[in-house]
This record gives structure tokens, C-alpha cells and sequence, in this order.
């Protein structure tokens, strides 16, 4: 069976679909040519990049792990970020507002160059928090969301990063918008 990165990007956003399993899940892959040991090393290279650099905020890490012409797809910017320089700036200054972050992976499948992962963050918010739905200041707020991203990892470095988050439910986490009332 083989997998396009359109399919990836999919399987990826379906959050019901990822968690039901649990990180230890096979790879998939359609490609015979491409080793194991390739695929797990990719993985590898994604896991790293959030146990490292989101989660103890090691930024000096992202020249390991990321190429220097990478391109970031992220929400809470309308354009992707173009380049490490760039990307570092745009990551360090996001992740200032978090003193306290734990990403726990869920669901990791490798195909390819491409690593599609579903991961749920958990955090202490302080500072001013830019998204999609606006910009708030916050003070010592808990949130948890859940994520999902794919990667693409070129000769041990990634080289683009797509990402989906659950924004709404984060906004209602942080108080910044009202939750329905059911």
C-alpha cells in the first residue's frame, strides 16, 4: 500500500482516526526501496525536535534537526515561514509564552521522506499569545490542545513542516473566548 503526502496530510488532521492508537503502531509504507532504518531515523529526527526544542526549549538544537532553506506551515501565520533564521526567531518568540511544556506523541507512521505525527501539548501560558483568532495577553493559564503535524526529512534534516492545532478549543482554554454553553 502506498501513501501520497495529500493522504498523509489527512490522516493526519483526523484526530478521531489517530487516537485509537498508540505510538508503537507499524509503519506503513508502500516503498520497499525505502529501508526501515531510514524511516525510523526520520521519526527519530521528529521526535527530537519536540522533546528537545518544544519541550525544553534547546532552540541551538533546530540547526541539527532543521535545514537551512526549511519551509514552516504553521496557523498562527498567513504565509509559511521561508528559512531556519526565520523559523528560529518565529519559534523562540512563540515559545517564550510557555514556561512549562510537555508534548506526549500519540501516534507516529513514517512513508518515505515524510513523518506524520499526533501529538497532544500541554502548557503554562504567560505572555501574549498571537493566533488566528486574535492576540491575548495571559497570566499563568493552563491549556492542553492537540496537534497535528507532517514533516518532511531530507538526508537527517527536515526540510518542511506542516501543522494543524486545535486553536479553538486552545482560545477557550486560555479564557480568551467564551465556551457554549450545552
Amino acid at each position: 500500500m502506498s501513501i501520497t503526502r495529500r493522504q498523509l496530510l489527512a490522516l493526519a488532521g483526523s484526530a478521531a482516526l489517530m487516537s485509537r492508537y498508540s505510538f508503537s503502531t507499524p509503519i506503513i509504507t508502500g516503498d520497499t526501496a525505502v529501508s526501515q532504518s531510514k524511516l525510523e531515523k526520520n521519526k527519530a529526527i521528529v521526535a527530537r525536535y519536540f522533546e528537545e526544542v518544544i519541550d525544553k526549549k534547546y532552540i541551538a538544537e533546530l540547526d541539527n534537526l532543521f535545514s537551512e532553506d526549511c519551509i514552516i506551515h504553521r496557523p498562527e501565520v498567513a504565509e509559511p515561514v521561508v528559512g531556519l533564521a526565520t523559523f528560529r526567531r518565529l519559534l523562540t518568540a512563540g515559545l517564550s509564552i510557555f514556561p512549562e511544556m510537555k508534548s506526549t506523541i500519540s501516534y507516529m507512521i513514517a512513508e518515505g521522506d515524510d513523518v506524520a505525527i499526533f501529538l497532544t501539548h500541554k502548557v503554562l501560558a504567560t505572555g501574549e499569545w498571537h493566533s488566528r483568532l486574535g492576540n491575548f495577553k495571559l497570566q499563568n493559564k493552563a491549556c492542553t490542545w492537540n496537534a497535528s503535524a507532517v514533516f518532511t526529512v531530507i538526508n537527517g534534516k527536515i526540510t518542511e513542516e506542516f501543522v494543524v492545532r486545535d486553536e479553538l478549543g486552545m482560545a477557550i482554554d486560555f479564557g480568551a473566548v467564551a465556551s457554549a454553553k450545552v
